[in-house]
């Protein structure tokens, strides 16, 4: 059996995703990191420093995004239970993504349901920071307000309602907090 970053990897190669999505396994520690501006611009900056080009890095309202079929791999870090409406965000991305694209969705691993918690250690910090934080900012744009403690449950029925068939859910060695879903329409 091959390990998810081998994985990930060969599907990058076989989008040529610019030298394997800049050898993904040196990226490891910059899963946390937040999409943000200079994010995009180190990443622009990386790939030019490789001669990559067929890597883009964009920041865009996914929500809002009308690119059908453009993308080979679309990556989203710890970022969908936070969204006002995810359903249209994963839809969104759905559509952009090329018939034989994968999506790697990396987020918050727990289940849907409250008692399938209990033995989590960092559930009480989680279903904290989703009323504290998560919660509030997809409420305070009229949303859905799931919050990190959505669960693998949620996940699985908004990605399928979206048009996603093929749903693994990974783990990462070393990454216990996260759940690694990769997806193919």
């Amino acid at each position: 059996m091959l390990s998810l970053t081998t994985e990930l990897l060969l599907a990058a190669e076989k989008h040529r995703c610019g030298k394997a999505s800049l050898q993904l396994e040196a990226l490891t520690s910059a899963l946390r990191a937040r999409a943000d501006l200079k994010a995009v611009g180190m990443g622009r900056a990386e790939a030019a420093e490789m001669g990559l080009d067929n890597a883009a890095f964009e920041a865009v309202d996914v929500a809002q995004l009308e690119a059908p079929q453009r993308f080979d791999f679309i990556t989203t870090f710890d970022a969908i239970h936070d969204q006002a409406h995810p359903d249209v965000v994963v839809g969104a991305i759905n559509r952009a993504l090329k018939d034989d694209g994968t999506w790697l969705c990396v987020d918050i691993a727990g289940s849907s349901h409250l008692e399938n918690n209990l033995d989590v250690p960092m559930a009480p910090f989680f279903f904290t920071a989703s009323t504290m934080h998560c919660m509030t900012v997809s409420l305070a744009y009229d949303g859905d307000g799931l919050g990190a403690m959505w669960g693998e449950e949620k996940a699985r029925e908004i990605f399928n309602d979206a048009g996603f068939s093929d749903i693994d859910v990974r783990k990462v060695p070393g990454d216990s907090v996260n759940n690694y879903y990769i997806c193919h329409k």
